[in-house]
């Protein structure tokens, strides 16, 4: 059976038509479960877990990038299979094959499913990609090496991503760390910065008044201390087979 959760964003009258034919679509495919709506009383988390104690095996986040984002912290550590219908600014079911609004139902209706790795963050995790800016730390990485950047350069640690054509691949159980160039390359420079493969990173800050600005799928992470690992097979999800993995 399936929970489809729709973000409150869709709730704006622009979303009314492709919303209709998103739920004619689940009927016609005969994909249909329970729907919920996310409100500001509706917590997301305590629905998920509600539907797994009532036997549910897939979710479907109905929303943008933080949608999925949230919904993958709320599944994580469950054995439920991930589903995706992507409204807005949605970058991971770009990468995973999804399109957009009602085709995305014949994408969960085929359950062409794979299991991937996810990025963790301390206790959150993330499918796509993790920045790092406005920071003064070390990298202790998979604890053999440091690395200290410059404050000018903005790290990047990716799962599921792309850079320069270079897909990263979220089965090969590493997470792929990308170095901006410094500030002062120049426009026109070629310099791509450094790019390389770790399992685990420790975060050292050596300014705790100014702490680094940390993003992980679009969503600010605040619990010190950090640590950044790779959580191998970690999340089972329905792709398209347009993926680019």
């Amino acid at each position: 059976m399936y929970f489809y959760l729709f973000d409150s964003f869709l709730s704006n009258k622009k979303y009314e038509k492709i919303l209709t034919k998103v739920e004619r679509r689940i009927v016609d495919l005969g994909i249909e479960g329970k729907f919920e709506c996310l409100t500001a009383l509706k917590n997301l988390e305590e629905l998920i877990k509600g539907a797994i104690k009532k036997g549910i095996k897939t979710i479907v986040a109905a929303g943008d990038d933080q949608t999925v984002a949230r919904v993958i912290n709320a599944i994580a550590d469950s054995d439920v299979v991930l589903g995706i219908i992507p409204f807005g600014n949605n970058k991971t079911a770009q990468l995973l094959g999804i399109p957009k609004g009602e085709l995305a139902c014949d994408v969960i209706s085929n359950r062409l499913i794979e299991k991937v790795d996810l990025g963790q963050i301390n206790h959150h995790y993330f499918l796509t990609s993790l920045k790092i800016t406005n920071h003064q730390v070390s990298l202790e990485c998979d604890d053999s090496y440091i690395i200290t950047p410059s404050p000018s350069q903005e790290i990047n640690i990716s799962n599921l991503d792309y850079k320069n054509d270079k897909i990263f691949n979220p089965q090969d159980g590493f997470l792929e760390t990308h170095l901006s160039p410094s500030r002062g390359w120049g426009r026109f420079s070629k310099n791509d910065g450094t790019l390389f493969p770790i399992k685990k990173i420790r975060v050292l800050e050596s300014n705790k008044e100014k702490p680094a600005t940390i993003i992980a799928d679009g969503l600010k992470v605040l619990k010190r201390p950090l640590t950044i690992q790779v959580a191998p097979q970690k999340l089972k999800i329905i792709v398209g087979k347009e993926r680019k993995f």
